[in-house]
């Protein structure tokens, strides 16, 4: 951080523009991307009609989006966890990026 005058400027590292960029756009992207695939999958399972092929689709779809999705929450704890251990305690209430 530079002075200028009486202007405080921030020098931002580009590594971590673009992880934090990536952590804003990228989570909720793919949390959105998880509910369409549990939606459209559970949709599937109830307009199966019983076939015994489209029902074991459906659910092995919900099955592998339920999965992502919990990787996805728990990558985002992990990561988490790792940032707020390596910046010192000056982080804003817990706010990474």
């Amino acid at each position: 951080m530079a002075l200028l005058g009486s202007f405080k400027v921030a020098y931002a590292d580009p590594i971590s523009s673009a992880f934090g960029t990536l952590y804003k756009l990228g989570l909720p992207v793919a949390i959105l991307i998880g509910l369409a695939l549990i939606v459209l999958n559970g949709y599937g399972l109830m307009t199966s009609d019983g076939d015994p092929k489209k029902v074991q689709e459906s659910k092995d779809g919900l099955f592998s989006a339920i999965i992502g999705l919990a990787f996805v929450v728990l990558a985002m704890v992990i990561f988490r966890v790792i940032v707020t251990s390596l910046i010192p305690s000056g982080v804003d209430q817990g706010r990474i990026f």
